[in-house]
Parts: structure tokens; C-alpha cells; sequence
């Protein structure tokens, strides 16, 4: 049977695009009109994307590709969808491999700002593909290193956009680095110190700040296989009663040795994402608790394990 796909009007397109701020991803369609959603899931024949209405409710529609002139993602350029012609299309596989073939001479040639760019569209790619490590393993087997390992590289590293004044800081525009600039007060010149940089000579970076933020986001969205996972685990370590520092240099001690590479800081907890290279999660819980740490597994997900130090 071959498969519809619902188009939406424009006129209710309208209606159904009624707040949707919170959508990033925008198709623009080959008859002029724009849909902004969620995409929720990519084939070679369709994009299924989520709108929400105007009563606030959300509705799901397929729209299929030959349809489509572009699609931008979120915190990407936008992405030409590929032409109906006479040759085969590539699979949805074969071009996240593609992109990752191109993630890697980037990051060879030094381009880390484009390696980065394609990795995250080479994740997008892969978010439903049963076959993702293909992908995946492009990148690590060229670079020796894992993808998070890479993508938390990525987030200490400058963009190469600008000439930086100082690590992660662009010139100030209003001192030209010198921190102070020259005013007249009371009739007289004097220098005070420049309002645009409060003294430092430079600015945050806007750039570094949003592919920092790109490559910490798309590092907790790494997949694993079920392999990957016996060596891969979550700990939530929870500080009870003692203060923050004595905790921190608690939980320092207890993971000593473990690659840590996603911590989020809670008020009653810290949140560590592990990943073992020479001794599954097993062995390492078995020497926490040798340790004298209490480990117990999250009701709510297998590989979250509660590590108590008080």
C-alpha cells in the first residue's frame, strides 16, 4: 500500500503554529509556506514533525521529502533536503557516515568549528538509527578517542572565527585592549576604566559560548550500544549532611581513576556519567563498595546507580 502523507495548508498552518517559540527546527516547503516543529523523526521518504496548536495541544504530521526544499535545524545552517533525480538517493546512513567522513578531514585540517558542525549533524542523523555505531565509529577509529571524549575536548577549545585577545575573550571594542579609556571630567581629561570590559581589555566571546554550549548538549546525547553499556554507567552521588567541598573531595577520592567527562550539579546532589575503559561497571561498583561507599541501583533506571558518602 503505498504510504500518504498530510500536507498541511497554509491557512491552518497558521493556526497551528500559534506558539510554537519553543520548536527550533524550521521546513521551508517548495510551494513558499514554513513549518516550524519538532522533528520527531527523518526517513528517506518523509520527516514526521510535531506543531503545536493554538490551543496548546501538540499533533504530529508526515511530510514527504520530495515536497521539501530545506529543512534548518537547531543551532545549525540550514540543510538543503535532498532533490528527487534520476540516481538513487542515499540512505539516511550513508549520509551520516558521509558527514562523519567529513568531521574527520575538518578535524584533521584543523577546522574544528566545521568538525564539530558536522559531528552534531551526524548525531541528528542517527537519533533513530538502529545502525548508528557505523556512523560513530568513523569518527573514533580515525581519532582514537571516543565521541564524548571528543565532544568534551570541543567544548574547552576557542572557536577559530576570531583572533582572540585573551583564551575565550574577543578585543574590547570600545579600549582596544587598553581596559581604561580617555573622558573629560570637570574640564579636565582623565582615564577611567572602560564600561564596555570593566578594565580587562576584552569581551566573552559569543562563539566560544555557543559551541561550547553545542558540545555540551550533544555530549549527553551520545548513544551506546548494549555492549557500551556494561562499561558505561550513571552515579548520582548524593552529599547528605556533609558540606559541598568535603563532598566533592569525597566523591574525587571514590571515582579515582574513572574518566569523568558530564557532571551536573544539583542542590542535594552531583551527577556523574562514567565511562570505564579497562573494568565494567560491576567491578567498579564492587570497588566502591570495597571503599566503604554504599551503592545502590535507581528504581528508575538500570544504569543509575546512588552512591551515598554520608
Amino acid at each position: 500500500m503505498k504510504a500518504r502523507y498530510l500536507l498541511v495548508p497554509i491557512i491552518a498552518l497558521a493556526i497551528l503554529l500559534a506558539g510554537t517559540s519553543a520548536f527550533c527546527d524550521i521546513i521551508y516547503m517548495k510551494d513558499g509556506s514554513v513549518i516550524k516543529g519538532k522533528i520527531i523523526k527523518e526517513t528517506e521518504d518523509y520527516v514526521e514533525v510535531e506543531v503545536r496548536s493554538k490551543s496548546g495541544g501538540r499533533l504530529s504530521t508526515k511530510i514527504a521529502r520530495s515536497k521539501i526544499r530545506k529543512i534548518k535545524y537547531e543551532d545549525e545552517e540550514a540543510e538543503e533536503s535532498p532533490a528527487p533525480s534520476g540516481t538513487p538517493e542515499p540512505s539516511t546512513l550513508e549520509r551520516a557516515v558521509k558527514l562523519a567522513e567529513e568531521a574527520v578531514e575538518f578535524y584533521k585540517a584543523g577546522d574544528f568549528d566545521s568538525f564539530l558542525d558536522r559531528t552534531v549533524k551526524m548525531m541528528k542523523l542517527t537519533r533513530d538509527l538502529p545502525d548508528f555505531k557505523k556512523a560513530y565509529s568513523v569518527i573514533e577509529k580515525a581519532l582514537k578517542k571516543p565521541l564524548p571524549d571528543l565532544l568534551e575536548r570541543e567544548m574547552k577549545r576557542q572557536c577559530n572565527k576570531v583572533v582572540h585577545y585573551k583564551p575565550f575573550m574577543r578585543l574590547c571594542p570600545t579600549c582596544k585592549g587598553a581596559g581604561k579609556i580617555e573622558r573629560i571630567v570637570n574640564g579636565k581629561r582623565k582615564k577611567i576604566t572602560c564600561p564596555t570590559c570593566k578594565g580587562k581589555g576584552g569581551v566573552p566571546c559569543p562563539t566560544c559560548a555557543k559551541r561550547m554550549k553545542l558540545a555540551g548538549r550533544y555530549r549527553k546525547l551520545v548513544r551506546y550500544t548494549e555492549e557500551e553499556l556494561k562499561y558505561v554507567a550513571w552515579f548520582r552521588v548524593l552529599s547528605g549532611k556533609l558540606p559541598r567541598k568535603v563532598a566533592d573531595r569525597l566523591t574525587a577520592k571514590l571515582f579515582s581513576g574513572a574518566k569523568l567527562f558530564e557532571m551536573d550539579r544539583g542542590e542535594k546532589y552531583v551527577k556523574y556519567e562514567v565511562r570505564l575503559k579497562k573494568q565494567t561497571v560491576e567491578e567498579f561498583v564492587a570497588s566502591l563498595r570495597s571503599k566503604g561507599a554504599s551503592v545502590s541501583v535507581s528504581t528508575l533506571d538500570p544504569h543509575l546507580y546512588i552512591v551515598r558518602l554520608d
